[in-house]
């Protein structure tokens, strides 16, 4: 996270970052004032610089310490919330209250670094969100577009795009985010999808991105540990819908959730266009039918009550659900979907989504999954179930330091949609790996533990016969395990080609 912004020789004012109908009770409005460093870190102040106090989400009263430290260290002027004490002796310093120091944050990097992408799309949900920007990076350039998405996988783009920072988060820090946008930007970028968390979107860090469209996959149990409960949860998915689209923006929304209903409910009141997909989503984005052949999917869809068939050349309904809301994202930026539909059929997945690493000598099959939400994972196993004759065993853990209240449905889910599970280390984190394991084997109804991910991968693999599947899930496109401070390298698709050819079989 950038916590010193210098903005020397840019020759900007206060004014130009702060504006005056965002201070409480202005007085003497020091608009005029130079500005050559905002900080956010108090142990970086140094003389002249502006500091911008942000106080915890969970305890607005508390940075009276930070900001008296920056008060001695000759801060110019400190901005901070109005709930936030202040010091008794200010020194000099010039002090503004406003309302909400997060915002603000997202509005000074957007005020920095000027411009974004024409067309700006947000997806939130639990799960799906990479794949729905991938599908819409591929469509977009189909189309002729310069696309990208930013996300769980960083920035991607066909585009070879140069100077980027570095993202490390799904919803990135703002600077790094509007910083990103600029550059995206200057270097001819059009087209941008942007996957929107609902940490992200709860911290105000994707505040004053100018959303043309936004979409809702689904919500599931995820993130409680942050959250709370799962009303909190959707009320931060809920905020992008609600705060950050405006009026005459498109909401592609899951008809099929439980939460339809009520986002409608608030597009509609801000005038926000509504297209729903899904199999409820009559006038949209309806899925009739969904045929199964072979690696092939062939799907029946009504596109505002016109009826359409689209071969996919993928497994899994949750995936041709995720390419029809990326359509449907496209459609309300402007775009019809006669032009998108013959497009549909040359959509790749991403690698480590329902992956198909290849086939063992004696015609076993391996994939690899990215699952580890309880929907996630019982979607996944459902859609590999018509493929497998044979014994379908699952590997996967749960993280550490991460929603310890998921566990327990994860080893139902694992009972429920596969014959036998191995019950591994995921990324431990902080955690005890074991005791983790146990709070997922205590519900499985055919465990095994084997600790070492990669004992119980090799195990899963080699003891595969014909028609069996073995479905290794958690970590996906991961390419590293966290265990207590190490960060080891460490990729599942990667050691599955490994084992796989090792014992003769076949990798794709």
């Amino acid at each position: 996270m950038m916590t010193v912004i210098d903005l020397e020789g840019k020759g900007l004012k206060l004014r130009d970052l702060l504006k005056q109908d965002e201070v409480l009770m202005p007085q003497n409005w020091p608009g005029d004032e130079d500005i050559t460093r905002v900080t956010l870190n108090s142990n970086d102040v140094r003389g002249g610089d502006v500091f911008l106090a942000i106080p915890p989400l969970d305890n607005p009263v508390v940075g009276l310490d930070y900001i008296t430290q920056a008060v001695n260290q000759n801060a110019k002027i400190i901005i901070k919330e109005s709930q936030t004490p202040t010091p008794v002796n200010m020194k000099g310093a010039l002090l503004i209250d406003i309302a909400n120091t997060r915002h603000l944050k997202a509005m000074i990097a957007k005020r920095v670094y000027k411009g974004q992408p024409k067309v700006v799309v947000g997806i939130t949900g639990t799960n799906g969100k990479t794949s729905v920007a991938e599908f819409m990076r591929q469509l977009w350039e189909q189309m002729g577009y310069k696309a990208a998405t930013l996300g769980t996988l960083g920035i991607q783009s066909s585009v070879k795009l140069t100077g980027m920072p570095d993202v490390t988060q799904t919803s990135p820090d703002p600077f790094v985010l509007h910083k990103a946008l600029s550059m995206m930007r200057e270097q001819g970028i059009t087209h941008l999808a942007i996957e929107a968390s609902s940490h992200g979107i709860h911290q105000n860090r994707l505040d004053g991105v100018d959303f043309t469209s936004c979409g809702f996959t689904n919500l599931s149990h995820d993130h409680l540990d942050y959250h709370g409960s799962m009303d909190r949860y959707f009320d931060a998915k809920k905020r992008l819908f609600e705060t950050l689209m405006d009026a005459g923006d498109t909401a592609v929304l899951n008809a099929d959730t439980n939460y339809f209903d009520a986002l409608a409910h608030v597009c509609k009141a801000r005038d926000i266009q509504v297209i729903p997909y899904g199999k409820r989503a009559e006038g949209g984005i309806q899925l009739e039918n969904l045929l199964i052949e072979g690696p092939k999917q062939i799907a029946t869809v009504f596109v505002q009550h016109e009826k359409h068939t689209i071969d996919f050349n993928f497994i899994g309904k949750f995936q041709v659900l995720n390419a029809l809301c990326a359509m449907g994202l496209i459609m309300g930026s402007g775009e019809s979907h006669l032009k998108i539909l013959p497009l549909l059929k040359n959509l790749k997945p991403i690698s480590g989504r329902l992956e198909l690493m290849g086939m063992t000598k004696s015609g076993g099959a391996v994939y690899v999954d990215y699952a580890h939400t309880p929907d996630a994972l019982s979607e996944a196993l459902l859609s590999v179930r018509p493929y497998v004759t044979g014994m379908l065993t699952l590997v996967f853990g749960c993280g550490g330091d991460r929603d310890v209240k998921k566990r327990p449905f994860m080893g139902k889910i694992a009972s429920e949609y596969s014959d036998a599970q191995i019950i591994t280390d995921d990324n431990p984190r902080q955690e005890d790996p074991a005791k983790i394991r146990y709070e997922v084997m205590s519900f499985c109804s055919n465990p095994i533990e084997i600790a070492d991910r990669e004992k119980a991968i090799t195990k899963a693999i080699t003891r595969l016969t014909n028609h069996d599947a073995c479905f290794i899930a958690g970590k996906g496109h991961e390419t590293t395990q966290i265990t207590g401070d190490k960060v080891l390298p460490f990729d599942d698709r990667e050691l599955a080609r490994e084992v796989i050819q090792l014992n003769g079989g076949t990798v794709f």
